[in-house]
């Protein structure tokens, strides 16, 4: 697999391009393979299964959540989803955290979750087998089905 890239804006690249190779080790990938968003909250699925008991804490999870306006204007401040005339960002209260059975999909519920142009869920999470799953999602939620 080659990854080729650009810089943009807010990077540290060394580089204005890039072309990579990216193979594959043989060994275990630790990572958020995918996200869902329903009633019930946030899904996060995992590639490995997690430790339940850190993946149950939701003191291991924290997250924001903020939107732009669109003007004729270049660009957008940040502002609160929960009160749009306020700039700014919300925090997000994550009130639970539950693990499916084969420990790979943690389900987070979340107060007043509602769609937002971005969200972003940070998560210090171990493995089953103690290796660390250390990260974050950035994610737009369009509508709640």
């Amino acid at each position: 697999l080659y990854v080729a890239g650009l810089q943009g804006w807010q990077t540290e690249a060394a580089r204005i391009t890039g072309l990579d190779r990216v193979r594959y080790t043989g060994r275990p990938v630790y990572m958020a393979r995918d996200l869902k968003v329903d009633k019930a909250g946030v899904h996060i699925t995992f590639t490995q299964p997690l430790d339940p008991k850190e993946a149950v804490d939701p003191q291991n999870y924290s997250g924001k959540r903020w939107n732009y306006r669109r003007t004729a204007n270049y660009g957008s401040d940040e502002y609160s989803v929960a009160t749009p005339e306020r700039k700014g960002r919300d925090t997000l209260d994550i009130t639970a955290a539950k693990v499916s059975p084969d420990g790979k999909t943690v389900t987070l519920a979340i107060d007043d979750l509602r769609p937002a142009n971005v969200q972003i869920i940070r998560f210090n999470l171990k493995a089953k087998d103690g290796t660390p799953v250390n990260s974050e999602i950035q994610h737009t939620i369009h509508a709640i089905p």
